[in-house]
């Protein structure tokens, strides 16, 4: 059971979504919660429901996407018996959570004709099993969650424009953790807490290194991926400190895949470093060229893949080039 006082932030546009969502928790109409994966959607959506006042019936979380279609109407509306071979009589989800709240995930993953299907019910507030003719009177909360934009979904038809207004009545956005890196602290204390309890344990915290990388970092799988980043840490740290040696190694692939661009495009900055008087033009873009190759393994640790990658260019072109330019002694 999750409450609102358990959601870790100390981020000012999560506290303020935190707020606002309070004042949603009795409130008997569709929230739909989006935002990228990891960010903590179906946190959001236990808190609505367990400080709201239905919080002792029934929570059920289901993941569109983990329903094949041709079972989707089995799975949420129910089954009477002999409606297929081997059918056995059971009541869906809708069912399942009356009088409580149903949260259904990745909701942008259901197929148009399904949709259509949802409306029905959500307007009418009844289920009729497949192969029933009976109406099932339902009383369900319902929260909805997608790993999308509303923008992008309704521009790109991916939610039929009467589902999307009728399941968005209150809405919810969820903050990437590129966007609140403030509280990326918070998270590393709370996974190195967890992990000295469990494990009896004396890790302290972070290397400062180690910090700033992950300030550094955009953090693609969002929260999710910094806990487990720093679970696996954890595992293998032999002192009181996690430093980068303890992070997996894949973690330097996806940091070193986001070295920015070269930043070397104002006249003042060129002009101070290769002198532009009595140089011709072939001159000035040999040693610009140069400028830009020494910045750039600088600012990649002599590590010539990364280099490469920050200048868009393979990595055998980029060792030529650092060959030519006397530079090759530079890298690692």
């Amino acid at each position: 059971m999750i409450l609102f006082k358990d959601i870790i932030t100390q981020n000012e546009k999560m506290l303020e979504n935190i707020e606002k969502a309070r004042i949603y928790c009795d409130k008997n109409v569709p929230v739909l919660i989006y935002g990228e994966t990891g960010t903590g959607k179906e946190l959001f959506a236990q808190s609505l429901h367990y400080e709201g006042n239905r919080k002792s019936k029934p929570f059920i979380a289901q993941n569109c996407a983990n329903i094949g279609e041709g079972i989707f109407e089995s799975v949420m509306w129910g089954v009477e018996r002999g409606a297929f071979t081997g059918a056995v009589e059971g009541a869906g989800l809708f069912e399942t959570a009356d009088k409580g709240t149903l949260f259904i995930d990745e909701i942008n993953s259901l197929p148009q004709h399904l949709q259509a299907k949802l409306l029905r019910v959500i307007e009418n507030q009844k289920v009729v099993r497949v192969g029933g003719t009976r109406p099932h009177m339902v009383d369900v909360r319902l929260i909805f969650a997608m790993n999308d934009t509303p923008e992008n979904v309704i521009k790109n038809n991916i939610i039929r424009t009467d589902l999307f207004f009728r399941l968005s009545e209150y809405s919810l956005r969820m903050i990437p953790l590129r966007d609140r890196k403030d509280d990326i602290p918070l998270y590393v204390e709370y996974c190195i807490q967890k992990y000295n309890r469990e494990n009896n344990k004396g890790i302290r915290g972070v290397t400062d290194e180690l910090y700033e990388m992950m300030f550094d970092y955009q953090w693609p799988g969002n929260v999710r991926e910094l806990m487990h980043y720093i679970s696996f840490a954890c595992t293998g740290c032999t002192s009181e400190l996690i430093g980068k040696d303890d992070m997996p190694d894949f973690f330097f692939d996806f940091y070193d895949d986001e070295a920015e661009t070269v930043n070397v495009n104002t006249v003042e900055d060129i002009s101070s470093k290769i002198g532009i008087n009595g140089k011709s033009y072939e001159e000035l873009m040999q040693v610009y060229s140069e400028v830009v190759l020494r910045i750039t393994l600088e600012k990649a640790n002599g590590n010539v893949s990364r280099a490469a990658r920050m200048l868009k260019m393979p990595r055998q072109t980029l060792q030529h080039r650092l060959r030519k330019a006397g530079l090759d002694n530079q890298r690692n």
